[in-house]
C-alpha cells in the first residue's frame, strides 16, 4: 500500500465511526488489525441481525460508514442495506462479496451501495475504495459544519432584527405609513454587502424606463402591505395567507420590473425562491404565535429595506453602487427559510457538527 494514500486515510478516519457486518472469524481478524490505529472508533457484528440493531439504538456516536458481508446468517448483506436504507440514505455503505452475479450487484447498486470490494481480500483495492469514501465523509461533515454555523449566525441575525422590531417606540408592531428618516447605519451596512464587482458601475439612467415604472408602482404599495400584515390578528392563518397572497404578487410584479431592467439577478432569483418557499408552507408553522409575529416581522422588515433601496438607486440616487441590495435581500431571505423550514427527521445534536 503506498504511505500516501495510508496517510490520507488516517487523516480522514480520525472522527469516523465504521461498523463492520462479518461472519468469518479470520475477516474479523483481518479487520482488527487492518483498521487498527486507523480508526478510532469501530465496532464488528457477527451478522446483519447484530450490525442493523447496534445501528438503529447507538446514541453516542452514529454510524458513518458500514462495511459488510454479503453472506451472513440471521440477515444477509442485501437485507441489511435494504433495511438500512428504509432509515437512512446518507450513511456510507461498501460491500464485500464473493458473488459475480450482475443482478445481485445491479441491486446493490439501486440501493446506493459506494462500493462492492471483491473476495478474497485484496488491500490496494480496499484501501483506494476506502479512501475516496472517507474523503466524501469528511467533506460532507465539513459543509454540515459551516451550514449549522450559517444557520445559526442566520438565526441570530433575525432575533436582532424582530427585536429591534420590538424595541420601537409605540412598544408593538406598527407600519411605517410615512417615509422614514434616513437610516445611516442600514445605508452603511448594505453598502459592505456588495454582491455583483462587475456590474457595479451600471448607470441608474441608462436601466429601463420600464422596469423604474413598475418599481415606482411597487413602492407605493409598500406602506399598504405592511398595513395589511400589521393588522392580521394572532392565529388567524386564514387572513394571514389571503394577506400573503396579496403581498406576494406585489413581490411577483417586482420581480418582473427586474428581470426587464436586466441587471439584479441575484435579488431576482432570491425573490422567486422565496414566494415558492412562502407558498409551500404548512398552516401548522403559523400555529406558534410567536412564531407567526415574528414571520410578520421579518416581512415588514424587508418591505423596509426594499423602500430603502428604491430611494437610494431610482429616487435619491445616493448610492454609489447599485447592487448594495442584492446580497442584503438574499440573506434575508436565506434567514426567512432557515427559520421556518420544517425540521428535518433523524438529526440528532452530533449529526449537526457532521453537516452545510
Amino acid at each position: 500500500m503506498e504511505t500516501s494514500i495510508l496517510q490520507m486515510i488516517k487523516e480522514d478516519a480520525k472522527n469516523v465511526h465504521v461498523l463492520i457486518a462479518e461472519d468469518d472469524l479470520m475477516m474479523q481478524g483481518l479487520y482488527r488489525r487492518l483498521f487498527h490505529g486507523i480508526f478510532h472508533t469501530f465496532t464488528m457484528k457477527s451478522n446483519g441481525a447484530e450490525a442493523y440493531d447496534y445501528f438503529c439504538n447507538q446514541k453516542k456516536k452514529p454510524v458513518d460508514l458500514i462495511i459488510s458481508d454479503n453472506y451472513m446468517p440471521q440477515m444477509n448483506g442485501m437485507e441489511l442495506v435494504q433495511k438500512i436504507r428504509e432509515k437512512d440514505f446518507n450513511v456510507r455503505i461498501i460491500v464485500m462479496t464473493s458473488e459475480e452475479d450482475l443482478n445481485l450487484m445491479r441491486t446493490y447498486m439501486l440501493n446506493g451501495v459506494d462500493a462492492i470490494l471483491p473476495k478474497p481480500y485484496n488491500e490496494d483495492l480496499t484501501m483506494k475504495v476506502l479512501q475516496r469514501t472517507l474523503h466524501y465523509i469528511n467533506e460532507k461533515k465539513l459543509l454540515e459544519h459551516y451550514v449549522e454555523q450559517l444557520e445559526s449566525m442566520a438565526r441570530e441575525n433575525v432575533a436582532r432584527k424582530s427585536e429591534e422590531l420590538k424595541n420601537r417606540t409605540t412598544q408593538e408592531r406598527t407600519p411605517r405609513l410615512n417615509k422614514i428618516e434616513e437610516n445611516e447605519t442600514l445605508v452603511q451596512k448594505y453598502k459592505i454587502r456588495n454582491s455583483i464587482n462587475d456590474m457595479e458601475n451600471v448607470d441608474v439612467e441608462d436601466l429601463d424606463v420600464r422596469g423604474k415604472e413598475k418599481i415606482d408602482n411597487f413602492r407605493e404599495k409598500i406602506a399598504y402591505y405592511e398595513l395589511l400584515l400589521c393588522s392580521i390578528e394572532n392565529y388567524n392563518i386564514a387572513s394571514l395567507r389571503l394577506v400573503l397572497k396579496e403581498v406576494l404578487e406585489g413581490v411577483r410584479e417586482l420581480i418582473k420590473a427586474l428581470d426587464i431592467i436586466g441587471v439584479f439577478p441575484v435579488a431576482s432569483q432570491a425573490a422567486t425562491h422565496l414566494i415558492k418557499f412562502v407558498e409551500n408552507l404548512e398552516d401548522e408553522v403559523f400555529t406558534d404565535i410567536s412564531k407567526q409575529e415574528l414571520f410578520i416581522d421579518i416581512l415588514v422588515t424587508m418591505l423596509e429595506d426594499f423602500d430603502k433601496w428604491i430611494d437610494l438607486v431610482f429616487i435619491s440616487k445616493t448610492t454609489d453602487n447599485i447592487h448594495y441590495f442584492d446580497a442584503s435581500f438574499a440573506n434575508t431571505c436565506l434567514e426567512l427559510e432557515i427559520i421556518f423550514k420544517p425540521n428535518e427527521k433523524n438529526v440528532s445534536d452530533e449529526d449537526t457538527i457532521e453537516f452545510f
